[in-house]
């Protein structure tokens, strides 16, 4: 059995109201590929309570195996903190319209 690297947390941005739309996916692929040593692997972006659409529309060109995510910060009572839950869809597809409709 051949190994598979899979990274499903990896931020674009280090703020959720300023997103870096120029995220460097090339040295992302490289370094990727690099650790993955020619393994198969999948990636999901998982920026804080948004996707970064611009990045992801780029990243479909790139990336063969890629799931759309998000890291939502859930909040059960008011007086806790919140805990980071993520998000993954599986979808055929990610373009615009499936982002648009699938987050929201």
């Amino acid at each position: 059995m051949e190994p598979v690297f899979v990274d499903l947390h990896i931020h674009t941005s280090d703020n959720p109201d300023n997103l870096n739309v120029s995220y460097d996916l090339d040295l992302l692929k490289s370094k990727i590929e690099e650790i993955a040593e020619n393994s198969a692997y999948l990636i999901s972006f998982t920026d804080h309570n948004t996707v970064n659409k611009p990045v992801y529309l780029k990243a479909v060109d790139k990336f063969e195996h890629i799931l759309l995510g998000v890291e939502l910060h859930v909040r059960n009572y008011d007086d806790q903190r919140p805990y980071h839950c993520h998000i993954y869809f599986n979808l055929q597809k990610i373009d615009e319209p499936a982002i648009n409709t699938t987050v929201r």
